[in-house]
């Protein structure tokens, strides 16, 4: 017995299924894709991983410091944002570094509060008449033309760092006896420091020196790291009202730098709705493909840097730091391991005199700009013969 055949009209209208079938498939798929790049550029917008903060150490612009941030943690110090008064209470004690980059923002009595909790107290910036900070302090501010002042006192930072360029001073007004002067110009100078119950307070009046613009000139790189790497804990106050206190950045963007980011979001997704759309093509074919990032270019980099700020104390021993970290890393050493067992390892893979390598790695620090920029250039030689097969 055979079955009845299926006659025309219900033939042809069966035969659509499969086309309405793949376009509800590629529907989906369409609404999946816009709703993935809506949600990742909500997130890019809202969540974003820079500020533009004046002073900020956060901030990778001009007026930013986050450059002074990134090289002080490189150096071993603990650098922490700290936006509460009452977490800036908690978290400052003996051995640590207060940093307020707009002193202006403090309150009466917030600096007696700091100086009691065992930490020294760095201030920066502008203060205004009127301004509570003002009854507390043993001076004010004014500014002056731009130009540059030599340190002209003992004090160690300042004499390390030799000239600054200063576009604000410091003016003491019935200061202590104890309160040291430096980089004079005008009725002041741009910076002081004085003890103050119990503690230290340092007074920097032309902020603009840690930024990421201005690190790099003159002594301001020797000042900023000398002054902010102290202690090995730096807390780095800026309350969120900082905005609406007036600190207004200058140098923001028109358009954000997330909105590139969510450029480039977009034009993924229209190619994907491309390849939605279009043939199949067969499965995809993933290849990894190494990148190699020369080390050389971060060191020559930073030795750079820090020979025209001349730091070379600081410079040296992060340059000896970061090849040693490297050396290690490639000679299977544990973090652990010593200073003899780092020589003797780097000795076996390079061949060189044990006293050579030793001098090269934790030798004293270099007495001039050649000599600084000859052991960025040995360290280099040096991680290429250890690392060689």
């Amino acid at each position: 017995m055979t079955a009845p055949p299926i006659p025309a009209q219900a033939a042809d209208s069966a035969a659509p299924a499969a086309p309405v079938s793949r376009r509800r498939r590629r529907l989906m798929l369409t609404l999946f894709i816009v709703v993935v790049v809506t949600l990742f550029a909500l997130t890019a917008l809202l969540e974003p991983r820079t500020s533009t903060r004046p002073l900020a150490p956060d901030n990778p612009g001009g007026n930013g410091a986050m450059a002074t941030a990134r090289i002080l943690e490189e150096q071993g110090v603990d650098v922490r944002e700290v936006r509460a008064w009452s977490e800036l209470q908690r978290q400052a004690e003996s051995g640590s570094t207060v940093f307020v980059p707009h002193a202006r923002m403090l309150r009466s009595g917030q600096v007696e509060q700091l100086l009691g909790t065992g930490a020294d107290v760095v201030l920066a910036g502008q203060l205004r008449v009127g301004d509570p900070l003002m009854e507390e302090l043993p001076l004010s501010t004014s500014r002056v033309s731009t130009q540059t002042a030599s340190a002209s006192c003992p004090e160690r930072h300042a004499a390390a760092a030799g000239e600054i360029e200063v576009s604000q001073v410091v003016v003491p007004d019935g200061a202590p006896d104890e309160l040291e002067l430096c980089f004079p110009a005008g009725d002041g100078g741009a910076w002081a420091t004085w003890p103050q119950d119990g503690g230290t307070v340092t007074y920097l009046a032309s902020p603009e020196v840690v930024s990421n613009g201005m690190l790099a000139e003159y002594g301001h790189a020797a000042l900023t790291f000398r002054t902010l790497g102290a202690h090995e804990t730096l807390l780095w106050y800026l309350p969120p009202d900082l905005e609406a206190a007036g600190a207004v950045d200058d140098s923001v963007p028109m358009v954000p730098p997330a909105l590139w980011t969510i450029g480039a979001v977009l034009a993924a997704a229209v190619a994907l709705l491309g390849l939605a759309q279009g043939r199949g093509m067969g499965p995809v074919v993933v290849e990894v493909m190494p990148v190699t990032v020369p080390s050389a270019e971060t060191t020559f980099g930073r030795g750079r840097l820090y020979r025209r700020s001349g730091a070379r104390d600081h410079s040296a021993a992060a340059l000896r730091a970061g090849s040693i970290s490297r050396m290690a890393t490639s000679l299977g050493l544990p973090r652990s391991a010593g200073r003899d067992s780092i020589i003797d390892a780097v000795v076996r893979a390079s061949g060189h005199p044990r006293e050579d390598v030793a001098g090269t790695l934790y030798g004293p620090p270099p007495p001039d700009d050649g000599s600084l920029l000859h052991l960025s250039t040995t360290l280099d030689a040096l991680e290429k013969e250890v690392r060689r097969p």
